[in-house]
């Protein structure tokens, strides 16, 4: 919305990375997570109020080469952020969106 200077966005992260802690646990891969174990927690800004942060999924890997103690995450970003936008060269105007 180049008027009020924002963008709606709906992002999907899938993260990957191996926790020692569990590989040292010896239980299969199927076994429940335990309750409040780290995961990372990436942040988006500047967002705006309608902007919510989701994990669908947090597991250990289940791909042919992962090992236990490897997990993943999927989290989704949905909302608005603010985009403020130059129309001065309008219509030849464009507008990247970059995440870091």
């Amino acid at each position: 919305d180049t008027v009020n200077g924002t963008v709606y966005m709906r992002i999907g992260m899938c993260q990957r990375w191996h926790d020692h802690r569990i590989a040292k646990r010896g239980m299969p891969r199927n076994c429940p997570l335990p309750e409040k174990l780290w995961s990372p927690r990436p942040t988006i800004s500047p967002k705006l109020a309608d902007f919510e942060c989701y994990t669908s999924e947090f597991n250990q890997q289940k791909t042919k080469d992962a090992v236990v103690g490897d997990l993943y995450t999927l989290t989704y970003f949905e909302g608005h952020l603010c985009n403020k936008m130059n129309l001065m060269p309008f219509p030849f105007d464009i507008d990247d969106i970059e995440f870091e």
